[in-house]
C-alpha cells in the first residue's frame, strides 16, 4: 500500500495484492518481522500518519497478528 498524507483532504492509495515470490510463500516468517512492523504502525499512529478513522483497525489487525 501507498499513501500521501495531505494537509487537508481526501488521502489517496494504491493497494496492490498478490503474492511475495512466484510461490506465493514468504521466506521470512511474519513472527520476525512483526515486532518492527508494530513499532512503525505505532509511530505512525502516535505522529497522526493513520486517519483517525482508521486507527482502531489499524490496531485491531495487530492485535490479531499477536494471537
Amino acid at each position: 500500500m501507498t499513501s500521501q498524507k495531505r494537509a487537508a483532504g481526501a488521502e489517496t492509495y494504491v493497494e496492490t495484492l498478490g503474492p511475495s515470490q512466484p510461490t506465493g510463500r514468504s521466506s521470512v516468517p511474519y513472527q520476525k518481522v512483526l515486532p518492527a512492523y508494530e513499532k512503525s504502525a505505532e509511530s505512525a499512529l502516535q505522529r497522526g500518519d493513520i486517519p483517525p478513522a482508521e486507527q482502531k483497525r489499524v490496531r485491531e489487525y495487530f492485535d490479531s497478528l499477536r494471537k
